[in-house]
């Protein structure tokens, strides 16, 4: 006989689906609202890491005015040497930027508030977005 007892079995609760209240009124809200929040740590980030790029740009503008341009002609080298330095750094400094912001609008959507120094070493390491999709997933990590 199996084993039986005189206590009933609770009853399983019912499945009630969240509620949210997402209108388009929220999502532009809560965009706007990042965006102000954060925007003087973005543009402060973007512009220390846009900092090469520029100074490399006036260097070699200053030195073809410095000769009247007459050192580029009849020399596409320096052409081209100018466009591979300036073209490599960037598009690092733009991946670099772009991944320092998107992890500080993901951190400031979190709840989290984000730093220029979070944003910068996040951009720099392999995968910033993975370590947050980890903690967002598992509840012991937190």
């Amino acid at each position: 006989m199996p084993f039986e007892s005189s206590a009933a079995a609770p009853q399983p609760t019912p499945f009630a689906p969240p509620t949210l209240d997402i209108t388009v009124g929220s999502l532009i809200s809560r965009t706007f609202g990042v965006w102000s929040h954060t925007m003087w740590k973005f543009l402060g980030f973007t512009v220390v890491l846009f900092l090469p790029v520029i100074a490399v740009a006036v260097v070699m503008g200053v030195g073809v005015a410095a000769g009247g341009g007459e050192s580029l002609r009849g020399n596409p080298g320096a052409i081209f040497g100018g466009v591979a330095i300036l073209v490599p750094l960037l598009l690092l400094a733009a991946l670099v930027q772009m991944g320092g912001v998107t992890y500080g609008a993901i951190q400031e959507l979190a709840g989290s508030s984000s730093s220029s120094q979070a944003s910068s070493s996040a951009a720099g390491s392999a995968s910033p977005s993975r370590s947050w999709w980890r903690r967002g997933s598992d509840p012991s990590r937190r």
